[in-house]
């Protein structure tokens, strides 16, 4: 979780992971909520260095969403993943 960050007034918080495979620039993550969270509810956190590069989420529906990179690496990327429920 990011420095100085925390979940203290969530009513709940899903967490997990997610890896953006060598040669792709996005990930598509199963979040099992049930319904369509607002993107102001996610916090994702990559496992090494980006290396300069953005990561954003999108693609949103109520099973689902993409963790996306803005370039692709030469290594799988491993993110961890929040949403404030």
């Amino acid at each position: 979780m990011p420095e100085g960050f925390s979940f203290s007034h969530a009513t709940r918080v899903k967490t997990g992971s997610a890896t953006i495979m060598t040669g792709n620039t996005f990930v598509t993550v199963n979040h099992g909520l049930g319904y369509t969270p607002n993107i102001s509810k996610f916090v994702i956190q990559g496992q090494a260095d980006l290396g300069g590069r953005i990561a954003w989420v999108d693609t949103i529906t109520a099973t689902q969403f993409n963790i996306n990179m803005s370039s692709m690496d030469l290594g799988n990327l491993v993110f961890t993943y929040h949403i404030i429920c």
